[in-house]
Order: structure tokens, then C-alpha cells, then sequence
């Protein structure tokens, strides 16, 4: 990109250079070489950073950071111009001739520290150094700080960056430019108006002599740069304060001896005035300049011969000092810029011919005034030459003459603020179209672009050509504006071969579901490539020069590949998948109401087939829930539908979901046909399995007996015919049957038998037998019983051998013991005594296993009135057994009358123990041994007691009266 030129007074709106990127000036610390005496900071040039500002745009702006002793650290935005371009040319006149020098590679920047607003900022930065000024305004005490560099080495150099007032400098130039008799002073009535958006152009023709070359120690680069360096500085000047800038139509440098021989400024003027008007008659330039290293010659310059190729000349006495502590740069600025305020039009600030003069800092030009009077000068100005100083400024007086001047003048064109921007490069495939879009901003009115190349010479109305170039070729833009301000510049187009793309597949025709391997072949281009593949329009993520998609249905897969230049090709293929697509109908197979012995049932499904191609069905299959048949295959062409029957057998009960699927011969393609409903069975609500209880061993059948709840959920009777088990066989019977469930209910089926079985748990499977609506059907479910082993230990005989009526109640005691297998306990039922005995044995008196149980056998003597033995049984059964089992009980009954009369009598036996109570318990006597009259004999007249215990514990008692 190539600005011609922009206004200081817009830089603060213009891009400003990434934040992000390296600062150009880095710090550096304290130089032990530094021999300064006052406060300074230190920088060197850093080398990305400055190759990443040579790409900045013309008036793109880059942020610095500077520390400013006394000052501090402040923020400078500078943007970059140029007074260089493509039409400039630089010569060497050397002792072979003249030579081309490259142009120097510079950065040169202008600006403001951002918080200072009248502060200005001129820095030229080359790849090793840099020097400038800044100056910090009225509002920052009108400091001047120089930058320098420490050496003038070829190395990298270290700047220092000062206070000028702490670092006094010797500038007594003098210009030897003799002012005009009269000037006519333009009004300043306009100079506050709004500021131009146009500049004049000062075309400058820069000579060096030997003098300068040797000055910078015979270095051409150094040379070329301080030159450039100059012209910039004062064309920042010159833009702020007059609206002008300046341009270098040529810059020639002396390396061998010049041919100016004299060292006398008035001298070396008519020299270089001679030469020029005789060599250089056609050189397109406004002035020419000398600038000279020849010592103390100070400057001159015709006045006011702005576009004459007679008078238009002047001589510069450089310092070409910029080392520190010299300030070579400043002084060397200010002197070029005063010479060609001269060349301008303007005289000296102390002329008379200002009327008044402006100051009076030298001797009055034109006596209109006597002595001198130090104060702040200008450029334009001899007031260097006190303790005041100047500042780098024009005069406002001078700034309103040298407009007008400038404005008046042929060969100052008026360029308006204008850039272009295009492409560095444009790249294009060969065979496509490609857009270069020229951005010009600023110009004056109706911008037309004109575009040439090879073949090509079109002028337009728009900003963007669109073309199709079969060959690399340069193409230049020149932007023209309705003032005729024109600006060139160009890109290269390069034209790119495409690379060829060429994709296959491992199979062309495949079934759903395969993964196909697709590989490339890529010819041409320039590596390497990148691939990007897509199916059916969707990315496949992978950067891989092949691919293995999965194919589901008819598929494009396309290749698009692009190589290092961005040129691309694409290529497709398609991988087809059989057309089956197969509709049936219904959509969904209900399942007819079925009795509970039905479980099949035979449906027409119409198949459509809406594909293109003919589907061939095999196979059918069915889920779990499911039994499915028919006649196979079924053909089914294109266009064209069938109703087939298919038997179907439902496997579950209950609700069913399941689902017919029709498999195709090719590709293993299945449709499926979603079945629902519901077959009702007969169902079980009582616990399984089926219980005929625990029953003990019986030397009788014993009948058991067990219910079982059946709920009938369908819409049909049913009638439970009869039960069979598997190992009971017959012997299980229907109590009451058969039995009759009405539809949608539940009722209770009582099943019995009487077989005998060993003791242990005895399983079975029952069927039950039911018919329903024409049908049969059975239901089996599981069964259990329980046959509990029994051994029973009791007396056979239970014996009260002789009992007398005096006696009011006997017992004899005797104990039950059961051994069990299969049970814990069991209980006694149907227990009956004759009389007159009885027992303490009940019905249900729980007999638990492997314990004995005591029962007791009672009789009441004293209740009996006949003498003689009775006998009697008891009975009894256990549990559910009907074997009855007997005691046989007896006992001998002796009625005893008792008087005074009778002689007491007891049984003989030396063991038994007599007992004499009275009516009040009192025990009266005790005796042991045969019983004879004398037990009483000793007793009172009264009513007692005798108790008999005899040796076997048996007791009896008698009352006694006496």
C-alpha cells in the first residue's frame, strides 16, 4: 500500500498499530559509557518490532511508550508518512559514474504524546537507531527533548532520550539570504478558519556533496538515511504549520570529489545554481537543495523562486551530527526548513519588510529599527543566536504568507488527503474468477480507477475488478480525483494451478449399514493438501485422504480438496442402496378377542411396495411373545401391492407387544409390523403351589382337601371339568364338580383325596380340565402335601386296683410321648371316657414331638354305690387320623359303712402309715404296722378321720365316729 499524503490534523482517528505486537523503542538500562551529568532514559531499536512497523499503512498509527526526565512516562501515538516513494530516485555519483541506491529502510513517524495536546512528535527510526525531538507545548513548560544515539557505530545502537536545556548547544549559523525591499503581506483574516483537507506538494531535488558522504563516515546507507531524515522532519513542519509536504523527486549523493569547489556559501549557491540550469534543465522538481558538510557555511537560498528552474535553489550547511550531546538533528532541521521558507517566499522574521518586523532578535533588515531584543524565535528567524532560542514553528504571519505563496504556485499541486489501499497479492486458481478491490480514501469528488496489465487497460467507475487471468501478471491501480490528484499502486496476481481430485469407493452398491472405504487420488497443485469430506452434505470429521462411512441409504460423498494456495477441486460419488421400501397394511396387527383355549388366529396384511425395485420376502420371524407362519416367499414387484396370510400363534398371555418381521432376501432388509392386543387364560389367584396340608401316617385313609381361586378374565364361560395329577394320578377328585366360572370372574375350585403316602413332602403337577365356547383346555399348576411320620408312646391300661366308697376322689397319672417326622406337634381329637372315670386329656391338647405330655385319669369313690370292679376306655385320635386309640382303666370298689360297732378295718400292710386327723386338721395319732382295734381305742368320743397311705403311695380315708 502507498499513501501520497495525510493531515496531521485527523492522525488521532487512524488505525492504531496491534497493541499486541513487540514495542519498537525497548528500555534499556544506565550505559556505564553514559557520561551525562543529568536525568535521561535509554532505548534501542527491537528488531521484530520494527519489521512488523515497515508493514504499517501510511497514517496508520503505532503506540510508544517513552519515560521523559523531569516529565515522566507518557503515551505517544505517532503515525507514519513518507517523503520517499516509487518515483523516487536515488543516485550515487561515484568515480565510475553514477550508481542506484536502494532507499533507505525507514519508519518515520509523527505525532503527540496523548495527553499533552500541543506537545509534537518527530521521530526517524531506521533498523539500528533512530533520532527525533519532542517537543511538550505551553501546557508542559515548552520543553524540547532530543533523541540520540549514544554512537555512531554500524552495530545497534542505544538512544538517549533528554532535556535539551540540560545539554546547552552552539548554533550560530548564519543565512547568507539577503531579504527582499518589499514584501506584500497577506491578510490574516482566514488563517482560524476550518483546516483543508489538501495539502501542496514541495517536490524537492536533494544533492549531497562529498563533504556530507565523508560526514557520516563515508556510509552511503547512513548518508541516504540522514538525508531522508531531515526532509521528514521539516516535512512534519511543514504540514502542521503551512499545509505543505514534501517529496524527494531525486536524492544524489557525492562519494568521490564534487564539483563544487568553493567553501563559501554565496559561492557554492552560484555553483550549484549553474550546474543545475545546465544538467538538469528537465529534472520535474518545485526547488533544488545542497546539502553540504562543508563547516560553518550556515545556508542561503534565492527568495520566493518557487517553480523557477533558474532561481529556485538553495544551499544547506548541514551539522550531520546527531551523536550525543550534539544536536545536529534539530539544528540541521531548522536550518533546511528556514532555507526553504526563503525558497517560499518568506524573508527573515526580523525584516523590515514585514512592517512591523515580527521580532528583533538580529540587526533590523531595512533599519526600521535599532538594536536587538531576545525573545522565542521561529524558524523563519535569527533568534538561535541568543540565549531565547527558537522554536521549530513558523510565525503565524509567516504561516498566512508562505499559504498564499504556496497557493499561488504552478508547481505545487494540490494533493488532496487521499490513500489507497490494495491487496500486497492476490492469489487466484487457474479457471476461477477472482475480485481485487482498490479502497481509496479521500480525494476530491468522482474517484475513477484505471487497472492495467498484459492484455488489460480498462478504466471504471467502481473500486472492484473482477477478472479471470490465465497467467501471473502485475496489475497496476491509478485512483484519479475530479482535481486531477491521482495515486498508484499494484499488487501481483498470481495465477495457481489446481490440483485434480479423483475419489472411489471399495463398492458402488451396498446394503444398509456397510462401511465403505472411499480413498482419493490427487494429482497436481502444490502440497500439501488438506481434505475435507462430506456426506450427503453433512462434514465428516476427519482430515484424512480417505474415509469409511456408513452407509444407511442411497449416499453422495464428496471430496473437496485444497491445496497450499488455497486452489481447490472437489469430486463426488455415490454409493447406492437397494430401493426397498416396503408399506404394511395395517400399520398395526390387533389381536382378535380369543377364548381362553384359543391362541391362534390367521390375518390378511397387505404389502405395498413403493420402490423401484422388486422385494423379495423369505423369511419371517416374531418376537418372544409371538409364533408366526405362512407361505414363502412372497414376491412383491415394483408399483404393486398383495395381501398375504399370515398364521399367527400368540406364545405369552396377557397384554402382548410384540412384532411380525418380513425379512428381504437382499440385504437381510427388515420391515416390521407392530402386534398388539391381549390373550386371556385362565389365572391362579390363590398362593402356589397348591396346599393339601400335613397329615400324619394313618392306618386309614384321611382325607385332605385344598381350594384353589381360578379368575376366567374373558368374555366366555368356562367349566372346570376335572383334575388329574401327574404322580396322584386319579386319586385327586373335584369336590362338587364340575365347576361352572362365569366370564370376566373368579370362584373357588375345592379338590380333594385320601392317598396314602410315605411320611416326607410329596409334590405333584395338578391339571385342571376346563371346556369354554367349543373348546378344551387345561391349566396346571404345582401341588404339595405333607405326610407326617408318627410314634406314640402311651399305657395300654390304666389300674386304681381297690377303692373304698369312703374315699371322695382317686387319680392316676400317666404320660404321652409322640416322636414326629415332618411336623413339630401334633393334637389330640375325639376324646371320650367311660364313666365313672374321667381324664384331663381334651380335644386339640397339643402333643409336641420328642417331649412327654402327663395325663390324668380320675375316679370318685364316694360317687359309686355298688361293690365290685369297674372298668372302663378311654379313647381318643390324633389330628386328622380316624384310627381311634383306647386306655383300658379299671378299678375294685369296697363300700365302707363306719359305726362303733364294726371293727376298722384297713389292708394289711406293715409299710402303711395310719393318720387320725379331728374335724379341725388336728393331727390326733400316727401309726405304722397292721391296723387293729387299738388305732381308736385311745380316742375321744367324736367324728374322725383315718388316712391310709400305703407303701405304693395309694391313700384312702375313712370317717370314723366314736
Amino acid at each position: 500500500m502507498r499513501t501520497l499524503y495525510l493531515c496531521l490534523f485527523v492522525f488521532a482517528t487512524l488505525p492504531i498499530f496491534a497493541a499486541e505486537n513487540q514495542p519498537l523503542l525497548t528500555p534499556e538500562k544506565w550505559p556505564a559509557s553514559f557520561t551525562g551529568k543529568h536525568a535521561a532514559s535509554f532505548y534501542s531499536i527491537d528488531a521484530t518490532a520494527f519489521s512488523q512497523a515497515r508493514s504499517l499503512a501510511d497514517d496508520e498509527s503505532i503506540m510508544l511508550t517513552v519515560q521523559l526526565p523531569k516529565l515522566g512516562t507518557v503515551e505517544i501515538r505517532a503515525s507514519r508518512f513518507r517523503v520517499i516513494d516509487e518515483q523516487t530516485t536515488i543516485t550515487a555519483m561515484t568515480a565510475n559514474g553514477p550508481m542506484p541506491v536502494p532507499p533507505p529502510q525507514s519508519v518515520l513517524l509523527r505525532g503527540r504524546i496523548i495527553d499533552i495536546p500541543d506537545s509534537y512528535v518527530i521521530l526517524a527510526v531506521y533498523p539500528n537507531w533512530c533520532t527525533g525531538f519532542i517537543t511538550t507545548g505551553p501546557l508542559a513548560l515548552n520543553r524540547t527533548y532530543r533523541i540520540s544515539p549514544l554512537s555512531n557505530g554500524s552495530g545497534k545502537q542505544t538512544m538517549v532520550v533528554y532535556d535539551g536545556a540540560d545539554v546547552p548547544a552552539v548554533n550560530d549559523w548564519n543565512c547568507g539570504t539577503l531579504d527582499p525591499t518589499d514584501v506584500h503581506t497577506p491578510s490574516e483574516k482566514n488563517a482560524d478558519g476550518p483546516q483543508a483537507v489538501t495539502f501542496r506538494q514541495i517536490k524537492l531535488s536533494i544533492e549531497c556533496d562529498e563533504p556530507f558522504y565523508i560526514d557520516h563516515g563515508r556510509d552511503l546507507t547512513k548518508a541516504t538515511q540522514y538525508a531522508e531524515a531531515v526532509v521528514a522532519a521539516s516535512s512534519a513542519i511543514y504540514e502542521r504549520d503551512v499545509t505543505a509536504t514534501h517529496t524527494i523527486g531525486s536524492l544524489m549523493v557525492w562519494t568521490t570529489t564534487d564539483p563544487y569547489t568553493s567553501n563559501l556559501p554565496d559561492e557554492m549557491l552560484v555553483q550549484f545554481r549553474d550546474r543545475w540550469r545546465t544538467l538538469n534543465g528537465t529534472v520535474n522538481r518545485s526547488v533544488a537543495h545542497l546539502f553540504s558538510g562543508v563547516n560553518n557555511i550556515g545556508g542561503i537560498a534565492y527568495v520566493d523562486q518557487l517553480c523557477n528552474k533558474q532561481w529556485g535553489y538553495a544551499v544547506v550547511g548541514t551539522n550531520n551530527n546527531v551523536t550525543y550531546p550534539a544536536a545536529g538533528y534539530v539544528w540541521d532541521t531548522d536550518v533546511f526548513s528556514h532555507e526553504l521558507g526563503h525558497n517560499v517566499g518568506s524573508p527573515h522574521t526580523h525584516s523590515c519588510t514585514w512592517n512591523p518586523p515580527i521580532d528583533s532578535c538580529y540587526t533590523a533588515e531595512g533599519s526600521c529599527f535599532t538594536g536587538t531584543k531576545a525573545t522565542k524565535g521561529t524558524i523563519m528567524s535569527y533568534c538561535h543566536l541568543t540565549a531565547q532560542g527558537t522554536e521549530l514553528v513558523f510565525h503565524s504571519r509567516v504561516v498566512t504568507l508562505m499559504k498564499n505563496k504556496l497557493n499561488a504556485s504552478a508547481c505545487t499541486p494540490l494533493i488532496s488527503l487521499f490513500d489507497l489501499t490494495v491487496p500486497a497479492s492476490v492469489s487466484v486458481c487457474n479457471g476461477n474468477p477472482t475480485s481485487v478491490t482498490a479502497t481509496a480514501t479521500g480525494g476530491t469528488g468522482r474517484l475513477s480507477y484505471r487497472w492495467r496489465g498484459p492484455l488489460l487497460d480498462t478504466t471504471t467507475q467502481s473500486q472492484t475488478l473482477v477478472i479471470a487471468p490465465a497467467a501471473s501478471f502485475k496489475l497496476f491501480i491509478t485512483v484519479t480525483d475530479s482535481v486531477g490528484s491521482t495515486i498508484t499502486d499494484s499488487t501481483n496476481v498470481t495465477v495457481n494451478a489446481k490440483p485434480l481430485a479423483i475419489i472411489n469407493a471399495t463398492e458402488d452398491r451396498v446394503c444398509t449399514g456397510t462401511v465403505v472405504e472411499v480413498t482419493s487420488q490427487l494429482t497436481g497443485g502444490r502440497l500439501p493438501y488438506t481434505y475435507r469430506w462430506l456426506k450427503n452434505g453433512t462434514v465428516i470429521d476427519t482430515t484424512s485422504d480417505m474415509v469409511w462411512p456408513r452407509i444407511d441409504s442411497t449416499t453422495s460423498i464428496r471430496l473437496m480438496v485444497t491445496d497450499l494456495n488455497g486452489c481447490s477441486d472437489t469430486s463426488d460419488i455415490v454409493i447406492t442402496v437397494p430401493d426397498h421400501r416396503l408399506v404394511l397394511d395395517p400399520p398395526m396387527l390387533v389381536i382378535p378377542p380369543l377364548t381362553v383355549c384359543d391362541a391362534s388366529f390367521t390375518s390378511g396384511i397387505t404389502l405395498r411396495n413403493d420402490g423401484l425395485e422388486t422385494i423379495v420376502i423369505d423369511s419371517l420371524r416374531s418376537g418372544s411373545a409371538l409364533a408366526v407362519s405362512t407361505d414363502l416367499p412372497i414376491i412383491i414387484p415394483p408399483a404393486s401391492a398383495i395381501v398375504w396370510n399370515v398364521n399367527v400363534s400368540a406364545k405369552a398371555t396377557g397384554l402382548i407387544k410384540d412384532s411380525l418381521i418380513f425379512i428381504s432376501r437382499l440385504c437381510n432388509t427388515r420391515f416390521k409390523l407392530p402386534v398388539q392386543g391381549s390373550r386371556e387364560t385362565l389365572r391362579v389367584m390363590s398362593s402356589l403351589p397348591a396346599d393339601l396340608g400335613a397329615k400324619i401316617v394313618c392306618d386309614t385313609p384321611t382325607p385332605r382337601f385344598a381350594s384353589i381361586r381360578i379368575d376366567n378374565p374373558s368374555p366366555f364361560p368356562i367349566q372346570v371339568t376335572s383334575v388329574s395329577g401327574k404322580q396322584f394320578g386319579n386319586n385327586i377328585s373335584l369336590v362338587n364338580g364340575p365347576v361352572t366360572i362365569p366370564s370376566t370372574s373368579e370362584q373357588a375350585v375345592q379338590i380333594t383325596t385320601d392317598i396314602k403316602r410315605l411320611p416326607g413332602v410329596h409334590t405333584d403337577s395338578l391339571t385342571i380340565s376346563f371346556v369354554s365356547e367349543g373348546c378344551e383346555g387345561a391349566l396346571t399348576i404345582p401341588l404339595t402335601m405333607r405326610v407326617i411320620g408318627l410314634s406314640v408312646d402311651h399305657p395300654s391300661v390304666v389300674s386304681f386296683d381297690t377303692v373304698l366308697t369312703s374315699e371322695a376322689s382317686l387319680t392316676r397319672m400317666f404320660t404321652i410321648n409322640v416322636s414326629l417326622i415332618g411336623s413339630n406337634k401334633i393334637t389330640t381329637q375325639n376324646v371320650r371316657i367311660d364313666e365313672p372315670f374321667t381324664t384331663t386329656m381334651t380335644d386339640g391338647l397339643v402333643l409336641p414331638h420328642g417331649r412327654q405330655t402327663s395325663i390324668g385319669v380320675s375316679i370318685a369313690p364316694s360317687q359309686i354305690s355298688i361293690d365290685g370292679e369297674v372298668k372302663g376306655k378311654l379313647r381318643f385320635s390324633l389330628d386328622s387320623c380316624s384310627t381311634e386309640r383306647t386306655i383300658d382303666i379299671s378299678a375294685i370298689i369296697r363300700t365302707v359303712s363306719v359305726n362303733t360297732e364294726d371293727p376298722l378295718y384297713c389292708p394289711v400292710d406293715p409299710a402303711s402309715e395310719f393318720f387320725v386327723y379331728d374335724l379341725r386338721g388336728m393331727l390326733v395319732s400316727h401309726t405304722t404296722g397292721v391296723v387293729q382295734e387299738e388305732i381308736v381305742s385311745g380316742l375321744s368320743r367324736g367324728v374322725y378321720i383315718l388316712v391310709n397311705v400305703t407303701a405304693g403311695h395309694h391313700r384312702t380315708q375313712r370317717l370314723i365316729c366314736r
